[in-house]
C-alpha cells in the first residue's frame, strides 16, 4: 500500500524522461494517422506516374476479299497500321499541376497533424501534471489523518478522548484513503494514455514543460489563419483551381498518328492518318461550371469558419484571464488557509480548540488547495480547446 501511495511521487525518478519534442516525435512517427497520410502520399506519386504514363500503341491488323471487274484483280487485301497516342502538353502540365497540388495538400495535412499531436500530448501531459498534484495534496492529508488518528487511539486508552471523538478520526482517515487511491487511480489513467501513445511500458516524464499561462494575446489573433479547419477548406480550393485548370485543357485531349502498309491483288501502298478527338464544349463547360460551384460554396464556408473561429478564440481569451486571475486568488486563499491550519493544529494539541474546529479548518485547508489544482485543470482544459481551434500551440 506504502509502495503504490508513492509509486506516482517517484516516477520522476524512475520514470522514461525525454523532452517534449523528443516524446511527441515518437507519438508522431507511430500514429496511426500519420501512417495512413505516408500511404497516401506514396500512393499519389504512383497515380501521378500512371496518369502521366504515355498512351498504349495500337497496331490494327486488317484482311478482305475483293472482286474486281476483272477477274485479275480478285484476290485478298491485307494491312495494318501502327497508331501513337499523344497527350496534348497543356493538359499534360495542367494534369501535372493538380497531382502536385494533391501531393501538397497531403504533405501539408502531415504539418497539421503534428501540430495537433503536439496541443493533444501537452494538454495529457499537463493534466498528469495536475493529477499528481492532486495525489501529493491527498497523500499528504491520508499521512496527516493517519497519524492524528493513531494519536487518538492512544488519547483514548489513556481517557483523555471519547469513543465518538476517535471515530471521528477514523472516519476522517478512512475518506482520506478512499480519496488518495481515487486521484491515484485517475493519475494513472493519464500516464496509461501517455504510454500508449508513445508505445511503451516505462513511465513518461517529460523534464522541459510545465504549465504556463497564456501571455501573447496578439499572437493568438494572428494564429487564427492557420486554424486546420481554415487550412483544410483552404487546400479544398486550391485541388478545385486546379481541377478547373485541367478541366480547361480537356476539349484537346491528345491526338494520334498512324503508321502502316496495305497490299492489294494489283498494289502496295503506304498509309499514314492523323487523329484528334474534340471534345463536345457541354461536356467540359458543365464540369468546369459544377467546380466553380464548389469552390464558391466553399470560399463562403471558409469566411463563416473565420468569423466562428475568430469569435470563439476571443471568448476563450476572456475566459482564461478570468481563470488566470481566480487562480491566483485561490492560491492566495490556500497560503492563508495553510497559516489559519498551522495555528489550530498547534491549538488542538494544547487542548485550546475543541476536535470539530480542528477537522474543520484541516478540511477547508486542504479544500482550498485542491481548489487550486480543479482551477488549473479547468485553465488546462479551456487552453486545450483554444490550441484545437487555432492549431498551434500558444506561449
Amino acid at each position: 500500500m506504502i509502495i503504490k501511495r508513492f509509486s506516482l511521487l517517484l516516477i520522476p525518478l524512475l520514470g522514461w524522461s525525454v523532452t517534449f519534442q523528443e516524446f511527441s516525435g515518437r507519438v508522431y512517427e507511430n500514429a496511426i494517422e500519420k501512417l495512413e497520410n505516408d500511404a497516401a502520399i506514396q500512393s499519389t506519386d504512383y497515380s501521378k506516374n500512371l496518369a502521366l504514363s504515355a498512351e498504349p500503341v495500337n497496331i490494327g491488323l486488317s484482311s478482305r476479299k475483293i472482286r474486281g471487274d476483272d477477274s485479275v484483280d480478285d484476290g485478298y487485301e491485307y494491312g495494318f497500321m501502327t497508331e501513337w497516342t499523344f497527350k496534348m502538353p497543356q493538359l499534360s502540365n495542367a494534369q501535372s499541376a493538380e497531382w502536385e497540388i494533391i501531393r501538397k495538400n497531403l504533405s501539408h495535412q502531415g504539418n497539421i497533424l503534428r501540430r495537433m499531436v503536439d496541443i493533444d500530448l501537452k494538454h495529457e501531459w499537463l493534466k498528469y501534471e495536475t493529477a499528481s498534484a492532486r495525489v501529493a495534496i491527498y497523500s499528504e492529508k491520508a499521512q496527516l489523518s493517519d497519524k492524528a488518528y493513531e494519536a487518538g487511539k492512544k488519547q483514548h486508552i489513556a481517557g483523555r478522548m471519547s469513543k465518538m471523538e476517535l471515530m471521528r478520526l477514523e472516519s476522517e482517515s478512512l475518506k482520506a484513503k478512499e480519496d488518495l487511491n481515487k486521484a491515484q487511480m485517475e493519475a494513472e489513467h493519464v500516464q496509461h494514455v501517455l504510454r500508449e501513445k508513445s508505445m511503451s511500458h516505462d513511465p513518461v516524464v517529460i523534464d522541459d514543460l510545465k504549465f504556463e499561462y497564456i501571455r501573447d494575446n496578439e499572437i493568438v489573433h494572428m494564429a487564427i489563419n492557420q486554424s486546420p479547419a481554415l487550412e483544410t477548406i483552404q487546400m479544398k480550393i486550391t485541388q478545385i483551381n486546379a481541377q478547373i485548370n485541367t478541366a480547361r485543357e480537356s476539349r484537346f485531349e491528345s491526338f494520334s498518328i498512324g503508321v502502316g502498309a496495305t497490299q492489294e491483288p494489283t498494289q502496295k501502298s503506304i498509309d499514314f492518318s492523323v487523329s484528334i478527338p474534340i471534345t463536345l464544349p457541354n461536356r467540359y463547360e458543365n464540369t468546369i461550371a459544377a467546380l466553380m460551384s464548389e469552390r464558391s460554396a466553399l470560399e463562403h464556408q471558409k469566411k463563416n469558419m473565420q468569423t466562428k473561429i475568430r469569435l470563439g478564440v476571443e471568448a476563450l481569451s476572456e475566459h482564461l484571464s478570468e481563470r488566470e486571475s481566480m487562480i491566483r486568488k485561490s492560491d492566495e486563499t490556500h497560503k492563508q488557509y495553510e497559516s489559519l491550519f498551522s495555528m489550530a493544529q498547534k491549538a488542538f494539541e494544547g487542548g485550546i480548540i475543541t476536535q470539530f474546529e480542528y477537522l474543520a479548518t484541516k478540511r477547508e485547508y486542504y479544500d482550498a488547495r485542491l481548489r487550486s489544482i480543479d482551477l488549473r485543470d479547468e485553465y488546462i482544459d479551456e487552453m486545450y480547446e483554444l490550441e484545437s481551434r487555432l492549431g498551434v500551440i500558444v506561449r
